[in-house]
């Protein structure tokens, strides 16, 4: 068991499933962040591990204690479950300064003024907020603000810290600045964390483990790293990525005594069982591991496949570009580097590696080949 546990658990608005029978379990120190488009579940999620939405089935423990069980009739209020939570909205009192909005929650608890003021100063100089800790929350700067919330949570220390989208209201560079707070924070503290996001870059920087969720079900727990190499299915592929994953349609073939793919314009060498033959498949390639070569340059050595594509839109980045290819209808993102000069309207080869390609079932979505974890 787990710090943190759900088990089969269940919540509908009206007609509407927003969480379909969840099962989870976080170990202490583990960073978990639940991820996904609007509408899948992952805020619901959060919200009933906090006690602040009620599931209709299921179970909930936290530490070993269960806090909910529809069976047993057990409900633990929000206030009893050792838990903190950092909102979108900091959701600080604005009448008080920051001072008093880190010691709300340990006056609630009756704690000694001494031990009150003592715990939060310690809090407000590890935040960098000692100098700011008279200032009114209008009188604070984005990033200052979820600072403020974040060591509102960290003076109760709670069990399980659980933080509901706490970036998407800053700036791109507060973003960037606040993720290295984060980063410092977990490992400092070595706080269990429930991170809920959308936005997959935080995901995959901050979290030790991702749980990739749509429709209110889950359709893949794992580490980042396996999560980007080997996605369980064509909805996480084309989710998690800093680009979208390219696809193309083709099935699969025997080409001279070798497993390949096959699309009318290429043909990638990959493996496969023989049983398999005919099989409808998509392959999914990674704009990075795409090569793209320009004009009559020939392919790079190596197995895999070559086609023929047209240069749609070219976005210089300094040193790495990206570009936008037609391929067959279908419009894929290359990445590419300096010293490679293309212009809209060019006709451009693209090289698959073999050892870089995903291939899925087209009926189900279903992983069937994995991509190489190398380079």
């Amino acid at each position: 068991m787990g710090l943190v546990d759900l088990r089969c658990v269940a919540k509908a608005f009206g007609p509407v499933v927003a969480v379909d029978r969840v099962s989870l379990s976080i170990e202490k120190g583990e960073f978990v962040a639940l991820l996904g488009p609007s509408g899948c579940g992952k805020t619901t999620t959060l919200r009933m591990i906090a006690g602040l939405e009620v599931p209709d089935d299921g179970e909930i423990h936290l530490a070993g204690r269960r806090v909910f069980s529809a069976q047993e009739r057990i409900v633990v209020p929000p206030q009893r479950r050792n838990v903190g939570m950092v909102f979108q909205s900091y959701a600080l009192w604005p009448h008080m300064t920051v001072f008093e909005n880190v010691a709300f929650g340990l006056r609630v608890q009756r704690k000694p003024r001494s031990v009150i003021r003592s715990e939060v100063r310690t809090v407000l100089a590890y935040m960098q907020l000692e100098d700011l800790e008279r200032r009114y929350p209008h009188e604070l700067s984005g990033g200052q603000q979820q600072r403020v919330a974040l060591a509102r949570m960290i003076v109760a220390r709670p069990a399980v810290f659980l933080m509901d989208e706490p970036l998407s209201n800053l700036d791109a560079k507060l973003r960037t600045e606040m993720r290295a707070e984060l980063k410092r924070l977990h490992r400092d503290l070595t706080a269990t964390t429930v991170y809920v996001t959308h936005d997959q870059l935080e995901a995959l920087t901050l979290a030790s483990r991702i749980v990739v969720m749509k429709d209110g079900t889950i359709q893949q727990d794992a580490a980042p790293s396996t999560l980007y190499e080997r996605p369980a299915n064509l909805f996480v592929a084309e989710f998690v990525g800093s680009y979208p994953v390219n696809l193309i349609e083709g099935r699969l073939a025997v080409e001279h005594g070798r497993a390949c793919f096959v699309h009318p314009e290429v043909v990638v060498p990959t493996e496969g069982p023989p049983s398999a033959t005919g099989e409808e498949l998509m392959l999914a390639i990674r704009p990075e591991d795409v090569v793209l070569v320009p004009g009559e340059v020939p392919p790079p050595a190596g197995e895999g496949g070559c086609l023929t594509a047209t240069v749609k839109a070219v976005f210089p980045a300094g040193r790495e570009s990206t570009a936008h290819v037609d391929v067959g209808g279908r419009t894929w993102t290359v990445v590419f580097g300096k010293g490679i000069a293309i212009e809209v309207g060019d006709r451009v080869n693209l090289f698959l590696p073999s050892a870089r390609i995903l291939l899925y079932r087209r009926d189900t979505g279903e992983l069937v080949r994995e991509r190489s974890a190398g380079p």
